[in-house]
């Protein structure tokens, strides 16, 4: 009878280990499958953050193209409208390149000037 509530007693504790063995891996499995999820939402926010910023960025290039766009368009109209129009933007041209030469001068000790300024 002893021997026999002996081999009951290990069979018991067996389970036990079985079972605390069994609880343990699943403890570690839910552990890895949450880490993969937590890594997996997090790059799917980054990824989405790198898109959101891209896509405003491009929206915000072409605001700026377009509002250059028609100003040139205006310009272009106001330069066709008057009857010297062509001429006044030569002169602008004019004025403009020999500010910039001006500063170019201030900055620089030797300057090669170009042959056909006229």
């Amino acid at each position: 009878k002893e021997a026999m509530q002996m081999l009951v007693e290990a069979e018991r504790k067996k389970r036990a280990v079985i079972l605390e063995s069994e609880g343990q891996k699943e403890a570690e499995i839910n552990v890895a499958e949450a880490t993969k999820r937590s890594q997996e939402l997090r790059s799917e926010g980054e990824r989405s953050l790198k898109i959101n910023l891209a896509e405003g960025d491009a929206k915000a290039l072409k605001i700026v193209a377009d509002a250059k766009s028609e100003a040139i368009k205006a310009v272009a109209r106001a330069i066709s409208a008057e009857e010297n129009g062509g001429q006044a933007v030569q002169y602008n041209v004019a004025e403009r390149y020999i500010h910039e030469f001006g500063q170019l001068a201030k900055h620089n000790n030797t300057l090669i000037l170009p042959a056909n300024t006229g």
